[in-house]
């Protein structure tokens, strides 16, 4: 096996597959493939033929290729489950993801019938398809989330010991991150790392 670099340098995907790595930043529900997707969707869904200009670009796009088929919660654990490679944690699989963080909202939460029911499902979705990778899940907020309502729930959320860490995502321009200082402090006291996104749309 040659090295990460060399994998690089070489432009060769199977052998960037074959060394270990770890990915610690997916979005649960954007982690596979396309044409995973398209196929379980039963449509032919195109990649933009354009690199996106930024973020917002990007999320336009999903939007109109993607969730638009999405019309439940059955869509979305398709996309974060699958059946397949395409899939998060089976691609993380396939691409020896040794580490993985998946982010999830509390929306996602919810629709999983609550924080039990969740942490059970995304458990059976780790042994089942990756069962090597070892598996940091994140609970993630956004600007534009009621701070007060999130802090709200985070007893109930952290105090299962399940998420390893909390990030705060989205437009950074929307809110100051000191709004969301309860929540970190909060977090703090579960003992889970603390992380956030920052520059990603403003400067």
């Amino acid at each position: 096996m040659v090295s990460f670099e060399t994998a690089l340098i070489e432009n060769s995907i199977s052998e960037l597959m074959l060394v270990p790595k770890s990915d610690i930043h997916t979005h649960g529900g954007k982690g596979g493939r396309i044409k995973y997707f398209a196929e379980w969707a039963n449509t032919s869904i195109e990649a933009s033929e354009q690199p996106f200009e930024d973020l917002i670009d990007m999320q336009n796009w999903f939007n109109s290729n993607i969730k638009i088929h999405d019309n439940s919660i059955v869509g979305y654990l398709k996309r974060v489950e699958a059946k397949r490679v395409e899939a998060a944690f089976a691609q993380a699989k396939e691409d020896n993801i040794v580490v993985l963080a998946l982010s999830f909202g509390i929306g996602v939460i919810d629709d999983l019938g609550g924080i039990d029911k969740f942490i059970s499902t995304l458990n059976y979705l780790n042994k089942t398809f990756a069962p090597e990778t070892k598996y940091y899940p994140e609970l993630s907020f956004s600007r534009e989330d009621d701070v007060n309502e999130a802090c709200d729930r985070l007893d109930e959320i952290l105090s299962k010991n399940w998420f390893k860490s909390i990030d705060i995502c989205g437009n950074e321009l929307t809110k100051p991150i000191k709004n969301f200082q309860k929540i970190y402090r909060k977090a703090q006291g579960y003992g889970v790392k603390l992380k956030a996104h920052v520059g990603v749309y403003g400067k």
